[in-house]
């Protein structure tokens, strides 16, 4: 599938006289950027997996495998705001990353994984949760784990808004005052202030970013967020929203490409 996709994206580059001067792909997942491997994506059952070895031997052009959120900060640092000294980018979509700039660079940490605050503990007692796909707080406060609050309630007690709800139609209800709409985004917020308490005081940027599927429709949570976070902060927290995130991949990705 992946190939058919590259593929047809180099037919129709040739077709239209595109010069091609690579290819990037981010990955959702833990990948090594120096050898290409991904080493953990659950969505894609992906394991120590060297993407970039079986592309190249199909593919004759610089190749670039990077996680995606790494990507989306990189791309919104060097296009929108070179002048920032540091920036984090937490991504709220189908799970939860966070890619972050520091000194022009993208922070990957020893292990690639810097950015797996998915896998931040929601509460004390998931240390002895199993979490072999989704993470303890991507579990809950994501896209998936707000939907993954719904399915845990008594069904005879859901009212018919709810049933197989998705995220979007959550914050719909929410807007309209339903209390359980209420509760559970209540309850999102509050873990999602949580992990940004962590992001701002492990790696301290200037500017932490929020975006991903998400924050499409729950945009207007932001400014509760801000106000919470900072309640538990001794500095000042810039908390913005960016909507573009997806922009910033591919941006992201073309920089690293033809830096």
């Amino acid at each position: 599938m992946l190939c058919k996709t590259i593929d047809s994206l180099l037919a129709y580059a040739f077709e239209k006289d595109f010069f091609v001067g690579g290819l990037g792909i981010g990955v959702p997942g833990i990948t090594d950027f120096d050898s290409g491997t991904v080493i953990h994506a659950p969505s894609l059952h992906w394991k120590n997996f060297p993407l970039k070895q079986r592309l190249a031997e199909r593919y004759f052009v610089p190749i670039c495998i990077e996680n995606d959120v790494n990507c989306a900060a990189f791309g919104l640092w060097n296009s929108f705001y070179p002048e920032l000294h540091s920036l984090s980018f937490i991504s709220v979509g189908t799970g939860i990353g966070c890619g972050s700039v520091f000194a022009k660079q993208i922070h990957r940490g020893f292990h690639f994984a810097s950015g797996e605050v998915g896998c931040t503990l929601a509460d004390v007692t998931d240390l002895h949760v199993a979490h072999p796909t989704f993470g303890s707080m991507e579990s809950l406060a994501s896209g998936t784990g707000i939907a993954n609050q719904l399915r845990h309630l008594s069904q005879p007690d859901l009212p018919v808004w709810a049933q197989n709800a998705t995220a979007q139609e959550v914050f719909a209800a929410y807007r309209k005052k339903d209390p359980l709409a209420q509760k559970i985004v209540n309850n999102t917020r509050d873990h999602l202030a949580m992990l940004i308490v962590s992001v701002a005081t492990t790696l301290d940027p200037e500017v932490i970013f929020l975006g991903g599927g998400v924050f499409n429709t729950g945009y207007f949570l932001v400014p509760q967020l801000a106000e919470l976070a900072q309640s538990k902060l001794h500095f000042p927290l810039k908390l913005r929203l960016f909507r573009q995130g997806q922009y910033c991949t591919v941006l992201g990705l073309f920089a690293l490409l033809m830096p």
